[in-house]
C-alpha cells in the first residue's frame, strides 16, 4: 500500500517539473479589472470499487451520472462564487444520491478586506440534509488569469510550430489577454484581433499567419478547460448549521476557511484549501477538511492531475463520540477528444476509520463541458 501512495506523490513532483515552460509574463501578476468565469459539465462514469472493512471485504461494479457547475465573479468592490454538483451512483448495493451546493457574496470594504455571507447545502443517501448559513469578515482576493494563460499558451504553441521568430513582448501578451478576456466577444472576433496583434508584433515568420497557425489559435480559444485562478483568501464566519439524520441537529456554527491558488504556467494549476467548522465549544463537535491538488498538460491533448485530501468529522455530520478520519489520494489521466469532450481514467485510494485496508476505486469517465 505504501508503494502506491509513494507513486502518486512522486507523480505530483514529476508533473510539477514537466509544467515549467517559457511564459515571459508572470501569470499571477496579471490583475484584470474584472474576473468572470462560469462552467457547466456533465459526466458519465463506469467504476470498479473495492472496500475492505474490518468486518468484511466487498468488490463492486457500477456506474454514475454527475453534473457540476462553477461560477466566479470578482471586481474592485464586489465578488461572488457559486458552486454545485449532483451525482447518482448505481451499483449492486442500490442507488446513491448526493447533492451539494454553495454560494458566497463579498463586499470589499477597503483593499482586499471584505465582508462575506455564505450558504452551503448538501444531501446524501443515508446521512440526510446538511445546511450552513454564515456571515463574517475576510481578507484576500482571487483573480481569473485565464485570458493571460491563453495568450501565453498561444505564444508557446506558435513558437513550437516555428511560426513566431521569438517570444512576443509583455505588452503584446497583455493586449492578447485583453482580447481573450472580452465579455461577449465571439470566437471569430477574438481570432481576428489576435491575428492583427501578432502580425503587428513583427515576429511572425513571413509577416502573416498561415492556416495552420490560425487553427492552432482557434483550438486554444475554443477549449473549455477550467479557469486558471491566482490568489488567496482567509475568512472567519459565524452563523448556524443544520445536520444529521434521521434527527437533524441545529447548532451555532463557527467557520474558518483558508484557500489559495497558484498558476506556475499557462497549462497548470495548484489549488489548496483548509476549512474548520464547529460550535463555539471548538473541540466538542467539529469537522476539518484539507486538500491540495496539482494538474498540468503533459503532452499534446493529454493532461494529468494528482491530489491529496484529509478530513476529520467528530460528531458534526452524524452523532458519535469518536472522530472519523479520512485520507484520500487521487491520480487522473485525461485525454481531450474534442474541445468539449474528455476521457478520464481516475484511480482513488481512500483510508478511513473503520477500514483495515484502503478503499480502491478505478473509474473510466466521459466528461462533456456544456460551456
Amino acid at each position: 500500500m505504501s508503494h502506491r501512495y509513494c507513486a502518486v506523490a512522486w507523480a505530483g513532483v514529476l508533473l510539477a517539473m514537466l509544467s515549467v515552460r517559457l511564459i515571459g509574463q508572470p501569470l499571477c501578476d496579471y490583475t484584470p479589472a474584472e474576473s468572470h468565469y462560469a462552467q457547466l459539465s456533465v459526466q458519465g462514469t463506469y467504476l470498479w470499487h473495492s472496500a475492505p472493512s474490518l468486518s468484511h471485504a466487498s468488490s463492486t461494479h457500477g456506474g454514475s451520472f454527475r453534473a457540476l457547475f462553477a461560477s466566479l465573479f470578482d471586481s474592485t468592490e464586489f465578488a461572488y462564487t457559486v458552486d454545485g454538483n449532483g451525482s447518482l451512483t448505481l451499483s449492486v448495493g442500490g442507488p446513491d444520491l448526493k447533492l451539494a451546493g454553495s454560494g458566497s457574496a463579498k463586499r470589499y470594504v477597503t483593499g482586499d478586506v471584505f465582508g462575506v455571507g455564505s450558504v452551503s447545502a448538501g444531501y446524501a443517501t443515508g446521512t440526510g440534509l446538511a445546511l450552513d448559513l454564515t456571515g463574517g469578515l475576510g481578507v484576500g482576493r482571487f483573480r481569473d488569469v485565464t485570458p493571460l494563460a491563453r495568450a501565453i499558451h498561444v505564444q508557446n504553441a506558435l513558437l513550437d510550430l516555428g511560426v513566431l521568430l521569438g517570444p512576443v513582448t509583455p505588452d503584446t501578451l497583455l493586449s492578447l489577454a485583453r482580447v481573450f478576456g472580452q465579455a461577449g466577444a465571439t470566437l471569430a472576433e477574438m481570432l481576428d484581433l489576435a491575428q492583427r496583434l501578432l502580425e503587428q508584433s513583427g515576429l511572425v515568420q513571413g509577416g502573416h499567419l498561415d492556416v495552420r497557425a490560425l487553427l492552432t489559435i482557434q483550438d486554444v480559444l475554443s477549449s473549455t478547460e477550467g479557469a486558471r485562478l491566482c490568489g488567496w483568501e482567509a475568512a472567519a464566519q459565524v452563523g448556524f448549521s443544520v445536520a444529521g439524520s434521521p434527527t437533524p441537529t441545529v447548532s451555532e456554527a463557527l467557520k474558518l476557511t483558508v484557500r489559495s491558488a497558484l498558476v506556475p504556467g499557462p497549462v497548470s494549476q495548484w489549488l489548496a484549501r483548509v476549512s474548520w467548522i464547529s460550535g463555539f465549544r471548538l473541540l466538542d463537535r467539529h469537522a476539518v477538511d484539507a486538500s491540495i491538488s496539482y494538474g498540468t498538460r503533459i503532452l499534446g491533448n493529454w493532461w494529468a492531475q494528482v491530489g491529496y485530501g484529509f478530513s476529520r468529522d467528530r460528531g458534526w455530520s452524524a452523532p458519535g463520540p469518536f472522530p472519523v478520519d479520512r485520507h484520500h489520494l487521487t491520480a487522473s489521466l485525461v485525454s481531450r477528444i474534442t474541445p468539449a469532450l474528455k476521457l478520464l481514467l481516475v484511480f482513488d485510494l481512500v483510508f478511513a476509520t473503520g477500514y483495515e485496508k484502503p478503499e480502491e476505486t478505478l473509474t473510466v469517465q466521459f466528461n462533456w463541458d456544456v460551456f
